[in-house]
């Protein structure tokens, strides 16, 4: 990747408890050592089901805001190959991912 540009991403669901990479300096340093981007969006309990959840969206599952505007995001605001991201989580994240 050129320099300025991570060479990928991390696209990072959160568990229950809302916390993200952004929290911890350590993990932060560590991505940013990697050449690794993050992008950690907020979906609340919605345990990133592909159902609808009203408390998340009325219309879209959180599934598919993740693959129909998350990654799209991620990979055009780092011109990234869908290949060069991956879907990480803990707990309720995990189970998402």
């Amino acid at each position: 990747a050129p320099p300025g540009r991570p060479r990928a991403a991390v696209l990072f669901l959160h568990d229950a408890d809302g916390v993200t990479p952004a929290a911890d300096a350590d993990v932060t340093a560590s991505l940013v050592g990697l050449g690794l981007a993050c992008c950690a969006p907020h979906g609340g309990p919605c345990w990133w089901l592909d159902r609808v959840d009203p408390a998340f969206d009325a219309a879209a599952s959180p599934e598919q805001f993740l693959t129909d505007a998350a990654l799209p995001w991620v990979l055009a605001r780092w011109e990234l190959a869908a290949k060069a991201v991956a879907v990480v989580g803990v707990g309720m994240g995990g189970q998402g991912a």
